[in-house]
């Protein structure tokens, strides 16, 4: 009978060969149960069952259908899979970044756009809404009322001296994280409404040529501190035509 040439014939001496090997492996235990291995020969009794266990498993394999080759092709299969993946989420993360930075850029060409616009209709000629913004949130300088920096902006050109502002629009976050800082409870203040600027000022004649100034520009609300001057025009209700100190 002529065997077949095929893989089929490699598969059948692979079962048959595996076969053997697992009778074999039955009859050296029920040997080892039934008699005692003299102790000359223990050693070498030992060798030849360490080396039966190793080859179990393939033995398994093959009697079960089993490839051990096609099982380590799989494993290092599933291997280039999970890489592939790994590389994909961090590829997908990647672009996210990429994705959320592109917007935030866009947004912040849009509002500049927006406030240069802004300012050209107003015709400031001393400021950029920029320095009016809170540091919490870029070009928030937006949220200024025009009519209040209009008279800044008259102010400035009166004094005759650079304005350095040292803060103007707040976002609620900003204005507590200011007041937390101080250790005080946060007031309800005219910067949250983009009506109020704190204008740098260290020098006793600085300072006289920008109150001066301010209270020509018809600012009439005016803190005066060490550091700053503080002006605003306050909603209704509010006491007009007051200066204070910090």
């Amino acid at each position: 009978m002529k065997m077949p040439t095929n893989g089929v014939a490699k598969d059948i001496r692979h079962f048959a060969g595996s076969l053997l090997v697992f009778f074999l492996v039955v009859l050296i235990l029920f040997y080892l149960t039934k008699y005692q291995i003299p102790s000359d020969n223990a050693q070498i009794v030992n060798t030849l069952i360490g080396m039966i266990a190793a080859s179990i498993a393939m033995v398994i394999a093959s009697i079960t259908g089993r490839n051990p080759d096609d099982l380590d092709a799989a494993k290092k299969k599933i291997s280039n899979l999970e890489m592939k993946i790994d590389m994909l989420v961090q590829s997908k993360d990647m672009l996210e970044g990429m994705l959320i930075k592109v917007q935030d850029d866009t947004i912040d060409r849009l509002l500049l756009n927006k406030a240069n616009v802004i300012v050209k209709k107003m015709n400031l000629k001393y400021f950029t809404l920029d320095e009016f913004s809170s540091p919490d949130i870029p070009f928030s300088g937006i949220n200024m009322d025009r009519g209040f920096l209009q008279k800044l902006d008259n102010a400035r050109e009166i004094a005759g001296i650079p304005f350095k502002i040292n803060s103007g629009y707040r976002t609620q976050e900003h204005h507590n994280a200011i007041y937390k800082k101080l250790g005080k409870e946060p007031t309800k203040s005219a910067h949250l409404i983009g009506k109020a600027a704190d204008i740098h000022c260290t020098d006793s004649k600085s300072r006289f040529v920008i109150i001066s100034a301010l209270l020509d520009a018809n600012i009439s609300r005016i803190g005066i501190s060490s550091t700053f001057i503080h002006c605003d025009i306050a909603e209704k209700g509010k006491s007009q035509q007051v200066i204070w100190t910090y």
